[in-house]
């Protein structure tokens, strides 16, 4: 409650910890090497109360080896950042309906296709044009994405922009995500800070996705 939401209820928190402990080995999967968690306070905090449930956890997951084993070779195969996302957004969109059927329903979770965020993303920057005489490239034009999921629309727009315009906007909070969900708010940060450093060659944490409900804002 201090790190994430102070109005978190216990079957939340129970919930965050079943889904973090669940998915850890797909996010590995599909990050390997990556230092996300090892950072991210809100990981740090929840990998603090799992530690106390190993030898649970791995009695409990031993049913998913064969699931597991099967995304580590599907993503082997991956070498384009677009396979990534459809990847990504199939994997949650049905893994969320089979795994947590009653946050799904609650939530209306549907991730987009990648197909249909370039599209939108392209969108706007006609509009801009023709409306404002502004690009998604300028500066002061800060997008706001209120429902985050996997990053499928960060990491797509931030292909999108020039590589000047990305640093600047990335760095200087232009670009804003918030996400609802423990679990792909976990992969839209790695999803973006993995994308920023393919595009730009180094690393800087991201600091403006955030865990919080975009209805419940002022």
């Amino acid at each position: 409650r201090e790190v994430i939401n102070p109005a978190i209820s216990e079957d939340e928190a129970k919930s965050m910890l079943v889904q973090h402990m669940i998915t850890k080995p797909i996010f590995d999967a599909i990050f390997e090497g990556y230092e996300f968690l090892k950072d991210n306070p809100v990981a740090q905090t929840i990998e603090k109360v799992a530690s106390h449930f190993t030898n649970f956890i791995k009695a409990e997951t031993e049913d998913l080896e064969d699931f597991y084993r099967e995304v580590r070779i599907r993503v082997k195969g991956i070498d384009k950042e677009t396979e990534r996302q459809e990847f990504l957004r199939q994997l949650y969109d049905s893994f969320f309906k089979i795994a947590f059927p009653d946050i799904a329903d609650r939530l209306g979770i549907v991730y987009t296709p990648v197909e249909l965020v370039d599209f939108l993303i392209k969108s706007v920057e006609d509009l801009l044009k023709d409306e404002f005489g502004k690009s998604l490239n300028d500066e002061d034009v800060v997008i706001l994405e209120p429902f985050a999921g996997t990053g499928t629309f960060l990491t797509r727009l931030m292909s999108f922009l020039n590589t000047e315009a990305l640093k600047r906007k990335y760095q200087n909070g232009e670009i804003w995500g918030n996400e609802i969900l423990l679990l792909p708010y976990y992969i839209a940060l790695a999803n973006v800070e993995s994308t920023y450093f393919e595009k730009t060659k180094e690393y800087k944490p991201f600091k403006y996705l955030l865990l919080t409900d975009t209805f419940e804002l002022d």
